[in-house]
């Protein structure tokens, strides 16, 4: 509030308030008292905001005239003074935190100390029989070890550039790997064994191979993946290695709230783990050199389909697709939805040539679902289940032309 000096002509301040309302009844309380003869010379008192807009003026001569008089107890309110910087409340805060931590800490660290009893402990020992044995696997085999390994590996593999390889030496390791996996599907893996050797006599030396799109999007799905898995691995890995000692006899509620914990991680690790993709296949049990796991035998059975389209041995080619499709779906890790694009070609080309979509269909899925059980996972029979099922779903549109006409599928 300031006020207004009519014969002098200067301003003063009055004071700060907390509100408009406090510093309106304020200035109606100092107008009261006419401070000049005559009355109507006595001071303005104006009000303004923070913004400095005036927003009250009220002089004695603005008052009623049962407000025009000298008051005995004016009650004015207390004016507060000027503003000051709000460093010490920001201090007294930081000082009551700080002295809070402590006492909250001590809580926790009491209350971590406690030993179970009763329902609680009962409790810990079934999610320790859950821990020991999972639903899916056993979650101490996610031991600190197999942590190490998996880090080892990632490094290694995150260090190492993704160069062209000499074609000659490529060649030479696909031939290793069909003859290492020939006992998967000797009919399918065969074939692919005798197109890379006819490609290994026509090789040149100076030829190269680049990773193709496969090969990079699987290899970079799995750096991205075990990137996320390191951390909750390292933690597992650690409480693993912490419980293999004798059982402890006192149970607390830190060691239930840190199996929970592990119990949550292990659960975690596992959904994740069916995410980690493989794009690499190691030869001699483990300890050779790795051969690319990329798009090399689909390319080399749609070139079979194409050379026997051209002698227009339909038979020929009706093989060579199913023997595509089994050996994308075997590799579905590998493949993923790209066999999606084998099955629409497949279609299409049963449709061309007036062939029975529904019983090559059941007869491919026959031949998928005598595979050895013990070779492959439940996500591979899924994903088995949820894929074969569109070669005979809908119609599909024919070609412009078919392989009678001279025309080829690629």
């Amino acid at each position: 509030m300031i006020g207004h000096d009519q014969y002098g002509h200067s301003n003063y301040l009055v004071g700060h308030y907390i509100s408009f309302s406090r510093a309106k009844k304020a200035a109606r309380n100092k107008a009261r008292m006419a401070n000049t003869l005559p009355a109507s010379g006595s001071d303005i008192f104006c009000v303004y905001d923070s913004a400095g807009e005036c927003r009250y003026r009220i002089t004695f001569d603005d008052l009623p005239p049962h407000l025009q008089h000298p008051a005995s107890r004016l009650d004015l309110p207390t004016s507060l003074p000027p503003p000051r910087p709000t460093h010490d409340r920001l201090f007294i805060k930081i000082l009551l935190g700080l002295l809070v931590l402590p006492l909250l800490w001590w809580g926790k660290g009491f209350y971590d100390d406690m030993e179970l009893s009763g329902q609680a402990k009962a409790d810990y020992a079934q999610l320790r029989r859950q821990f020991e044995t999972d639903r899916r696997g056993d979650c101490r085999n996610l031991d600190w070890s197999g942590y190490q390994l998996m880090k080892h590996t990632y490094e290694r593999e995150l260090q190492s550039p993704t160069l062209p390889r000499a074609r000659l030496e490529y060649l030479q390791d696909k031939l290793r790997y069909y003859e290492d996996t020939n006992y998967r599907g000797p009919d399918v893996v065969g074939l692919l064994a005798d197109f890379v050797r006819a490609e290994l006599a026509h090789a040149q030396a100076g030829e190269t191979v680049a990773p193709d799109a496969i090969y990079t999007a699987n290899r970079n799905r799995y750096l991205a993946t075990v990137k996320a898995q390191l951390p909750l691995r390292e933690e597992l890995g650690s409480y693993v290695n912490d419980q293999r000692g004798p059982a402890m006899p006192v149970v607390t509620n830190w060691d239930f709230r840190r199996l929970q914990r592990a119990l949550a991680l292990c659960e975690q690790i596992r959904d994740g783990s069916q995410l980690v993709v493989a794009f690499g296949y190691l030869l001699d049990g483990g300890s050779g050199k790795e051969v690319p796991l990329d798009g090399y035998e689909a390319e080399a059975f749609k070139k079979m389909i194409t050379t026997a389209l051209a002698r227009q041995d339909v038979q020929q080619a009706n093989a060579l697709y199913q023997a595509l499709l089994s050996y994308q779906v075997m590799n579905w890790y590998v493949y993923n939805d790209a066999v999606q694009d084998s099955i629409t070609r497949y279609r299409r080309f049963l449709d061309d040539h007036a062939l029975d979509r529904l019983a090559h269909a059941q007869a491919l899925e026959s031949r998928l679902r005598k595979l050895n059980p013990h070779e492959y996972s439940q996500e591979y029979k899924h994903y088995r289940e949820r894929t074969l099922p569109s070669l005979h779903e809908g119609p599909t549109q024919p070609t412009s032309g078919s392989a009678k006409n001279g025309n080829t599928h690629d």
